[in-house]
């Protein structure tokens, strides 16, 4: 699917199973992409990694910046230290890739406490990157800075 000035867009509010425990949605024209745990074992890991590598590329290689929310708010999910050190790795790939990445956890959950200390030892700031507990909120955070849709 093409889109204004001739970058692919993701199709609109498409689902699709990453593996077991990972399913990514994409939202808003193929603009907004979700991605949902609830299994963060290796295997589910290394899956939503190398899917969340390659949308990063496919962005930066359309000067396209990356709206991303990443959804922990199922029971059960906790960020291990293999999760951690894989979002570490992406967190500095593609230092000319901008945007806003949105974390959702449960408020006042060790999953939240986790996030937040994560998020304070990052010490690349190539995007934005903030913790919400309401999915509405996080959603309209990354909305903000979305260009206008130029096929309206």
């Amino acid at each position: 699917m093409r889109g204004a000035r001739g970058i692919t867009r993701i199709p609109l509010r498409h689902d699709t199973h990453i593996a077991a425990g990972v399913v990514s949605q994409t939202l808003d024209q193929g603009r907004i992409i979700v991605f949902c745990f609830s299994d963060v074992a290796v295997g589910a890991i290394d899956a939503a990694a190398d899917a969340l590598s390659d949308l990063m590329r496919r962005c930066d290689e359309a000067n396209r910046p990356l709206h991303l929310l990443l959804d922990l708010t199922q029971p059960g999910v906790i960020v291990t230290p293999y999760a951690r050190e894989c979002a570490a790795a992406l967190a500095c790939s593609r230092p000319r890739l901008r945007g806003r990445v949105a974390l959702l956890a449960p408020e006042g959950t060790p999953v939240a406490h986790q996030l937040e200390r994560f998020l304070r030892s990052l010490a690349y700031h190539y995007r934005e990157r903030r913790l919400f507990f309401d999915r509405d909120a996080a959603l309209a955070w990354l909305r903000e800075t979305l260009e206008p849709d130029l096929l309206q």
